[in-house]
């Protein structure tokens, strides 16, 4: 497990505050902590506090930390392909750069070229030391697609992988494993006014943490002082239960709480009667005060008698009661209907047996019965009937029989029993009314004690008819009450409250000495409603009260999440494993490797209330700071010194990313970094951005020097319109003597085209252009070649070592040197010449001619002069 991972395992534990786990989120991304990220910080750490902050999710900062790329590899990823892009600034989308798996690749543009965007793309796609960069899309351009681009990859000795990346979409895990780095997000801080500290991967996030730690104990500290302070609250009767709230408000208590203690209208109104009834119990005497309270209890018990026997008559049980019998009379009623269809369903009449035939069914049997008791009914055979004077015929006898037994049928009187059951229950709820008119003294007598009494009953009332009418229209259904309003019986429940309190009163009045405690008894509830009407005048202050507890509570509980001992607890255990015992000997080791030997420095650790710091002190001296004596250069040098410990400590071997390692140093260490990452290239897969050509040309001798390395140089151009076309070889400055040729070489087969093709002016332009560079490579070859680069442009130094190899140089070698480079000089568009003096462009097999004398000259020093 390395130091970070080990850090993101511990932050992601669930007893962590959020504030805590969000700066770790933030310095994974950013190279440090501004001050939008530490007011961001703060509101997280009041949200979870439970102060109102305008975040809008806080489950947003608890998703756990990704430990993607920190984790110990199992295998190297290397970097194999970048492109083609899509709308990524001005970058021509078809292009794509090749990486070398083995060795070095270093990718040159000048400023424009679009090496900073490529370099973007890698900064986001893979692990950045600091801030991820925007990426923008083509301003100029119509397109609006998000900046992408093909990511090609291998894991090891497995099969390479090409991926589509999106910008701040999913992330790939795999490529987490390849680092970027420049200079601004190293996380090595070495400019420090009064000590040369380096923040090793990890310990520094431990280390900020820290100071998000102070910042949030600072804030917090002011506000507690500011909360400090009681607000006086206001003086009310004690033993009451208003005074009791009052001296226990605490983090718990809630508004609800202080509402519950603030007089409401029917309290003010109950504490103007309880002054009066007060009153009234002082002139009393027992028998008088005992018809007082009778005739209260029976003026208020009719009115709640008819009250709850309206409620009774519409509630839920009632009206579900109502809804099976009528539930039972339907389908008794579909049972007789099936019956009657059955037994008269051959007549020729319809209806036969519906509920008018059988009323007049009815009637017939009673006429007959009037005239003759001893008449049958219905008629037999060969009969008179009565009612038509005509013969019953057998037939018609067998009908009428059939008509009797549909009559005598069980069906038949049981939907008869149950459509009786279920018109008497409508008839009941029909004739119910609520008639107020005759309680108007209980009314009356009641709003001393309920100001909203009319309002309540008025209410109560429009409920009970809207019940009703649902109850009376045949089409609802009665099992569903969803549609309609609920009947609410605290109403009831109050006059009921009422005529109890005043039956209790009357069991206890017996003596006079019970009429002092009745009074006693109102007096102290007339206290409590008192003292909530004090609370309610002084609510404000009471709020206030009730806030800077909560917020005292609340900031005292942030400030404990600042205590960094946990912090400090990590930060040794890490410090021991990852820095005393490995960093320290890394340093010691990349200080050699870069020949830092100006001064002698060594490692130190020391801690800082939460954190390691990693120390650069002077050895056996080290009252005196190292910053005080080092150049910037040799500070930077330390710095990358301590970036290359830090990389080799972890035991990677991915790929690693360096853009414009080298801003702000110096030639000579330059020299010295080019030669670390050609050392560095031999063991793991290294990429160099850079626009410094100098640089870039350090690089190439370092490489020379290194037999076992291997470096592939590209470069970048652009067009009018777009950039990032990459070239597969270096710039033309950069090239040595060989290369030069070889580029020639490209040239002649161009102007061989165009004589054959072209114009004489095309011809003439590009001759010439060709012997401008035949110059240069000329220049090249005398610098690298027969000097031996004893002196080499851009270089600082004379290489004396190589004088030795100088010795040959003839006169000969001049004159050839001589001549060419004259015929160059006088050939190509670089001097404003007289018009009479211009050269005849050569002929194609000249122009052969000439580049060979290069070839075989440089051949000549390179192969028997053993020149490198």
């Amino acid at each position: 497990m390395t130091a970070i991972t080990q850090i993101i395992d511990w932050i992601n534990e669930d007893s962590r505050p959020i504030f805590w786990k969000h700066a770790i989120r933030l310095l994974l991304l950013e190279s440090k902590l501004e001050n939008i990220h530490y007011d961001l910080l703060f509101d997280i750490a009041k949200k979870e506090a439970g102060f109102i902050v305008d975040i809008q999710d806080l489950d947003l900062y608890k998703e756990i930390i990704s430990s993607d790329g920190f984790k110990i590899e199992d295998e190297p990823v290397y970097l194999l392909g970048l492109g083609p892009v899509t709308n990524v600034s001005s970058i021509e989308d078809d292009q794509m750069i090749t990486f070398q798996k083995n060795g070095m690749t270093v990718i040159y543009g000048d400023n424009g070229t679009g090496k900073s965007s490529y370099a973007k793309i890698l900064k986001n796609a893979c692990l950045t030391r600091g801030e991820k960069p925007e990426l923008i899309g083509n301003i100029f351009d119509s397109n609006s697609d998000i900046p992408s681009s093909k990511i090609c990859y291998q894991v090891g000795d497995n099969n390479k992988n090409e991926v589509d990346w999106t910008y701040k979409k999913t992330e790939i895990s795999d490529l987490k494993s390849i680092r970027v780095f420049d200079t601004k997000s190293a996380f090595h801080y070495v400019e420090k006014e009064d000590a040369l500290d380096y923040r090793p991967a990890g310990l520094h996030l431990l280390d900020e943490l820290t100071n998000v730690c102070s910042f949030i104990q600072s804030k917090v500290e002011a506000q507690i002082a500011k909360f400090s302070n009681e607000i006086e609250l206001p003086k009310v009767e004690k033993e009451t239960n208003a005074c009791n709230f009052l001296v226990g408000i605490g983090v718990d208590t809630t508004k609800a709480d202080l509402e519950r203690y603030c007089i409401k209208e029917d309290e003010k109104k109950q504490l103007e009667n309880l002054k009066k009834e007060i009153g009234d119990l002082k002139s009393k005497t027992v028998d008088e005060l005992k018809k007082t309270i009778e005739k209260k209890i029976l003026l208020y018990k009719p009115l709640l008698n008819s009250l709850t026997a309206a409620f009774n008559m519409v509630s839920d049980d009632s009206i579900g009661a109502i809804g099976k019998i009528k539930k039972d009379f339907e389908s008794k009623t579909n049972a007789s209907a099936l019956v009657r269809k059955s037994t008269f369903s051959e007549l020729p009449m319809s209806n036969i047996g519906s509920p008018v035939w059988q009323s007049l069914w009815t009637s017939a049997k009673k006429f007959i019965n009037s005239l003759d008791e001893t008449l049958s009914f219905p008629p037999k055979e060969d009969e008179i009937c009565p009612l038509c004077l005509q013969s019953i015929t057998e037939n018609t006898a067998t009908q009428m029989m059939a008509f009797e037994k549909f009559i005598q049928d069980d069906a038949q009187k049981q939907a008869e029993k149950a459509k009786k059951q279920y018109e008497e229950k409508i008839e009941s709820v029909e004739n119910s009314k609520i008639a107020l008119e005759s309680y108007g003294a209980a009314l009356l007598d009641l709003k001393e004690l309920s100001i909203d009494i009319d309002h309540r009953i008025a209410e109560f009332i429009k409920t009970y008819n809207t019940r009703k009418e649902y109850i009376l229209n045949q089409k609802n259904n009665l099992n569903d009450l969803s549609s309609i309003p609920n009947l609410d019986n605290t109403l009831l429940t109050f006059i009921d409250d009422v005529i109890k309190t005043k039956e209790e009163e009357l069991k206890q009045i017996k003596e006079p000495e019970d009429i002092k405690k009745l009074i006693k008894n109102k007096e102290l509830l007339a206290n409590e409603f008192t003292a909530k009407s004090i609370i309610k005048d002084c609510r404000t202050q009471v709020e206030s009260e009730i806030k800077r507890i909560k917020s005292l509570s609340a900031y005292k509980t942030i400030k404990t999440k600042t205590n960094t001992r946990q912090i400090s607890q990590l930060s040794t255990t890490i410090s021991s494993v990852y820095l005393t015992s490995s960093l320290k000997d890394h340093f010691s080791n990349e200080i050699k490797k870069l020949g830092f030997n100006y001064f002698q420095v060594n490692a130190s650790t020391r801690s800082q209330r939460g954190s390691q710091l990693f120390g650069i002190e002077l050895t056996n001296n080290s009252n005196t700071k190292v910053h005080t004596i080092a150049s910037e250069g040799e500070q930077k040098c330390l710095a990358i010194a301590s970036v290359f410990a830090e990389f080799n400590s972890d035991g990677r071997r991915s790929c690693v990313v360096f853009d414009d390692p080298v801003n702000s140093l110096d030639h000579r260490w330059r020299a010295k970094v080019a030669a670390r990452l050609i050392d560095a290239s031999t063991e793991r897969q290294v990429i160099v951005f850079t626009h410094d050509i100098v640089f870039l040309k350090l690089l190439l001798e370092a490489a020379e020097y290194k037999p076992t390395s291997n470096i592939d140089v590209k470069s970048l151009d652009r067009r009018l319109k777009y950039t990032g076309i990459v070239r597969a070889n270096p710039p033309w400055d950069a090239l040595t003597t060989s290369k030069r040729i070889k580029f020639l070489n490209n040239e002649f087969r161009k102007i061989k085209k165009i004589e054959r093709e072209g114009t004489e002016s095309e011809y003439s332009d590009a001759v010439s252009s060709f012997y401008g560079l035949l110059r240069e490579a000329w220049e090249r070859l005398v610098e690298e070649k027969l000097l031996n680069k004893v002196v080499e442009r851009f270089g600082r130094a004379v290489q004396t070592q190589r004088l030795k190899r100088l010795v040959d140089i003839s006169d000969k070698d001049i004159e050839i040197i001589d001549t060419e480079m004259g015929k160059c000089s006088s050939l190509f568009k670089g001097h404003d010449a007289a018009p009479d003096l211009s050269e005849s462009m050569p002929s194609i097999d000249e122009i052969q001619q000439d580049l060979n004398t290069i070839k075989g000259f440089e051949q000549e020093l390179s192969q028997n002069r053993k020149r490198s």
